[in-house]
Order: structure tokens, then sequence, then C-alpha cells
């Protein structure tokens, strides 16, 4: 690839402020991490000068620079106007529409990062999160008039809440300014409005406005796989089933590969009552996938509602050593020893104890700690925890009407069928 004389970054000190970084740190990486940096022939000192895509794509493709070189999907991106500050250098590009069939397909070696940060984004491990937020980094920094980068990234944070161990508070802020980026270049961008129905459903609790972006997300784009997924799993959370299992399985015949659609069909075929069929399903899938966290996550759920004790503790491990979360492993470990030496009972109040500590870190929704609580059988502090979960406005409480561990535990219960009636 060639840059054109006009685009390419002349001298050490325009290289690393295209990187973020002083010149020093620029001719270090030459030396040490092969930045793409060429010389012009002559002269005592040769002029060193960069090619911005070679950058681009060295950055993208970067898994052993320094944690501030390569901007990574736990981290969050400070300002939009940043990114726009960095590419400077070609601001003058004409605004294209993201509602191509192709996103850059003018730009060849744009066109390959994007298919690349689709593939590592799809995969929905940490690492492929990590890499597909580096990539979209790279596009939204070298065509900034363009909405699918945001977008992307605002999906990468999101999902680093899920497969990555970034807190709630810090993802749907990063993914809501990205978001919002995303639909302010192009309206009508399916992907830009997918992000905006989640964060609010899930993270503002606002369940109108949540289904109603979802839901006019599938309308610019019914081929696409993703919007009716994301869909589907709002539905499954306010208990609609039915709806929730038409539109999960529209995503699956869209894209049968994907296994974050298969194990999300699983879990709602068990919360529907096809809790054999969602099982089974499920453990197949960590046969044929072991990689994918998520798998093991629902299964161990599946494990609290059916008492299913022994199989708990390694669910959890499994999942924390996929997310990169040395403290998930540490508790699992910590509960096998609780169910051997005290029992069932001893284990599962010990785990909801711990999910109260993740909470006052601000790690997890007092949600998740109300879901605890309740496999613990203590009923009255599960109630307790959804109240602190509404007053504080905190994520997840859209999914009182759907969760099956709350729902075994507590439906009927005059306090919880408030909470179901609440969004």
């Amino acid at each position: 690839m060639s840059a054109s004389r006009a685009s390419r970054l002349v001298g050490w000190k325009a290289i690393g402020a295209f990187l973020g970084r002083d010149a020093r740190t620029a001719k270090r990486w030459e030396a040490e991490r092969r930045l793409p940096v060429h010389r012009m022939p002559g002269g005592r000192r040769p002029t060193v000068w960069a090619d911005p895509d070679e950058l681009d794509i060295w950055i993208a493709g970067s898994r052993t620079a320094e944690p501030e070189a390569v901007p990574v999907t736990r981290r969050a991106i400070a300002t939009v106007s940043a990114l726009s500050a960095v590419a400077a250098h070609i601001a003058s590009q004409a605004r294209f529409s993201d509602l191509e069939a192709a996103p850059y397909a003018d730009a060849p070696a744009a066109r390959d990062l994007y298919l690349n940060a689709q593939y590592a984004a799809g995969r929905r491990t940490a690492a492929g999160l990590d890499v597909a937020g580096a990539t979209y980094t790279a596009l939204a920094r070298r065509y900034p008039s363009r909405a699918t980068a945001f977008a992307g990234l605002a999906e990468c944070h999101l999902l680093s809440r899920e497969f990555g161990v970034a807190g709630e508070r810090e993802a749907y802020a990063a993914a809501s300014t990205c978001a919002a980026r995303a639909r302010a270049l192009a309206p009508q961008s399916a992907d830009a409005l997918r992000a905006l129905g989640f964060i609010a459903f899930w993270g503002s609790a606002d369940v109108g406005q949540g289904l109603g972006l979802l839901r006019e997300a599938v309308a610019l784009a019914p081929q696409n796989a993703r919007a009716r997924h994301w869909l589907a799993t709002a539905l499954g959370a306010r208990g609609a089933f039915a709806a929730a299992l038409a539109e999960i399985e529209a995503a699956r015949r869209l894209d049968p590969q994907s296994t974050s659609i298969l194990a999300d069909r699983a879990l709602v075929q068990f919360a529907a009552g096809e809790r054999a069929a969602g099982r089974a399903a499920l453990e197949q899938l960590t046969e044929i996938a072991p990689d994918f966290s998520a798998t093991h996550a629902y299964l161990g759920q599946m494990d609290l509602i059916e008492g299913r004790d022994a199989d708990f503790p390694r669910r959890l491990e499994a999942e924390g050593r996929l997310r990169g979360d040395q403290d998930a492993i540490d508790l699992s470990r910590r509960l096998l020893g609780v169910l051997r030496d005290a029992g069932a009972g001893a284990m599962r109040r010990a785990y909801a104890e711990a999910q109260q500590l993740l909470h006052r870190s601000g790690q997890i929704s007092a949600f998740q700690v109300a879901r605890s609580w309740a496999a613990a059988g203590d009923l009255d502090s599960a109630l307790v925890w959804l109240g602190i979960c509404r007053d504080r406005a905190e994520p997840h409480l859209v999914a009182a009407a759907g969760d099956v561990l709350l729902n075994v535990s507590l439906r009927g219960r005059p306090g919880f069928e408030a909470f179901r009636r609440l969004v």
C-alpha cells in the first residue's frame, strides 16, 4: 500500500502524534515492535515517514503493545472529539452513508479491517472484544465521519460487561457516547439504533424506548441477525417468550453459525418451560464451542434453579477463566470448599455474600445480588435487594418479569409482583 504525499506523516514527531505518543516512543516501537516506518534515501540522517493506513493496521494487529498503546474495550472512549482530533489530517474527506451494503467498500484496507473486527467481536470472547475494539478505534480515527466504527465500538463496550471484566457503569457510559456519535452521523443506522435500544432497555430500564429502538432497528434491517437477536433477549426478559422465540429463530436462520444466538435461544427455551431442551442445547455448545463463556454462565443459572449444587462452582470457574476474571476463579474454589465442609445451603449463602461485595465495589447490579439471595432461599433479602435496585435506578430490573430464578423463588409474593409490574 502506498500513501499519497499529502497523507504521509513525515518525521518522528508527526508519527508519534498520530499514535498519541511522543517521538521517542515512536522510535522505540519501530525498534522493538516493528512499527511500519519508511526512510527517504540520501542524506546523513534520512527523513522518516509513515503511511496512516499501515499504522492503523499495525495498531489493530498489535497484541504486544503497552496498555496505553491500543485502546481496548474495557477502557472507556473519553470523548468522540478526541478521536476526530487525531484524525484531523483527513478531516476533509467527504461524508459517506453507512447504509451502504458493504461498509468501506471504497477503501479495501479499511474494509479488511472492518471484516476482521466483525469476526473478532462475533467470537464473544475477552480477547476477541479487545481486538475488535482496537480495530474499530483505528477505523474511527481514520474515518471520523462514518458511523460504522462508532457503532461497532458501542457494541464492544456493551459486550465487555458480559464477556470481559468491564463494570456496568463504565461500559454503558462508553457505549452511549459511541452509539450517539454513530446515530448523529447516520440517523438510520440499524446498528446504532440497536446499541441505543440495548442501552435504554438494559442500562436505563426504559422498556418503551428500548423496545421501540430495537424494533426500529429490525424494521430498518430485517436481515440483520444481531438486531433480531437483541430484540429477542429483551422480549424474553419481559416474559414475552413466544415473541422472543420467534425473533431468536429468525436470527438463527439469518446466522446459523452464531454461538451467541444459539446460547440465547437455549436460555429462552429454558425460561419458556422447555427446560430439558434448553439445557441439552447448552451442554452441546460447551462441547462445540468450549471457549464461549456465556454457555457456562447460563448453565450455572440452571444449576441453581434445578438444585445441581455440585456443578455450580465448576461453571463459575469456567466462566471466570474464559472472561479473564481471577476473582470469579478464586470464588469458585472457595465455594467448593464451603460446599464440601458445610453443604449446599452454606455455599449458596457464601455466593450471595460475595455478590454483595461485588455490588459494593460497583461491578454488578443489585438485581444480580437479589437473584443470588433468591437462590440461597433468603427471599426477604432478595426483595430488599430488588428494592435497592429500584431505588438506585440500577439496570436489569426490567428482567424481573422473565427471570426464571426469581420467578421460581418469589412468584406469588405480593412484594415481588409489584416489582414485576414496575417497568
